[in-house]
């Protein structure tokens, strides 16, 4: 079991760059964390033990479609391993589901030069503008760019590469016209021009940091408030020595209230 431990240990140093990782329950995690430190150097899996953990069980992360369920936080419903680890696991204490494929994530280098695991890569399911048949259906990482999604286009629907292709998205469509650019820019850009149809200071090409938006949103948020009628009182324990995670966990289990607003 130390040996067990050893390995993993070793493998959550791996670097994050050029190495496929999974999702794994957090749960299923801190029981393996707990049932690990709980047993002896001489022992072998205890079958019977209270903190054995089981089989890997990523039940409670999917959706009805199969899908990993949004908004999943990160060292609180889930966790990240390399495949390495991955693999240990399953080899040690098996896995519920028989395809894993819908756990793995990929890094991908950020526009600082950091790598970070893609948790949520974006699915696009590609359909014709003017008959709105659905030709098919792929996930993609924010590093690509439109030109390859283009390319990927040809290739599924057997285009000859001298074919011009013209990708839109949303609502109103937009066209994504900018080869070069990859999904993330082309994702930030839109949002930029939905913000700036209600704070015209975020229109055109000027550059704004990420200060400026988040005073834009906090000043929306106080004017929201303020509108209130009536403002019940909730009390919540002071945050103290508290972790930020533990407190985040007891914020989010107050019930949700709905104001209702002087408009």
């Amino acid at each position: 079991m130390l040996r067990q431990k050893e390995k993993i240990d070793e493998f959550l140093k791996l670097p994050v760059e050029g190495r496929a990782w999974y999702v794994i329950d957090f749960q299923w995690w801190n029981k393996w964390c707990t049932y690990i430190e709980s047993v002896t150097n001489e022992e072998s899996l205890d079958l019977a033990s209270d903190d054995y953990p089981g089989e890997i069980d990523n039940t409670a992360l999917l959706s009805d479609d199969g899908k990993l369920k949004p908004n999943l936080l990160r060292e609180q419903d889930i966790t990240l391993i390399p495949e390495e680890a991955w693999n240990t696991f399953v080899q040690y204490y098996g896995c519920v589901h028989t395809d894993t494929s819908v756990f793995r994530r990929t890094s991908i280098q950020t526009p600082t030069g950091r790598y970070v695991v893609e948790i949520y890569p974006p699915c696009f399911t590609f359909r014709d503008v003017d008959t709105e048949k659905e030709y098919f259906e792929g996930t993609y990482s924010e590093a690509q760019t439109i030109g390859e999604l283009k390319a990927i286009v040809k290739k599924n629907l057997k285009l000859d590469n001298s074919t011009n292709v013209h990708l839109f998205v949303g609502d109103p469509l937009e066209e994504l016209s900018e080869d070069d650019a990859t999904i993330g820019e082309a994702s930030l850009e839109r949002q930029k021009r939905e913000i700036a149809v209600i704070a015209n200071q975020f229109s055109g090409y000027a550059q704004h940091d990420s200060h400026e938006l988040l005073v834009f949103l906090l000043d929306g948020l106080h004017e929201d408030l303020n509108r209130v009628k009536d403002k019940p009182y909730i009390e919540f324990k002071d945050a103290g020595n508290r972790p930020d995670e533990v407190c985040f966990s007891s914020f989010m289990k107050f019930p949700t209230v709905k104001f209702q607003l002087n408009c």
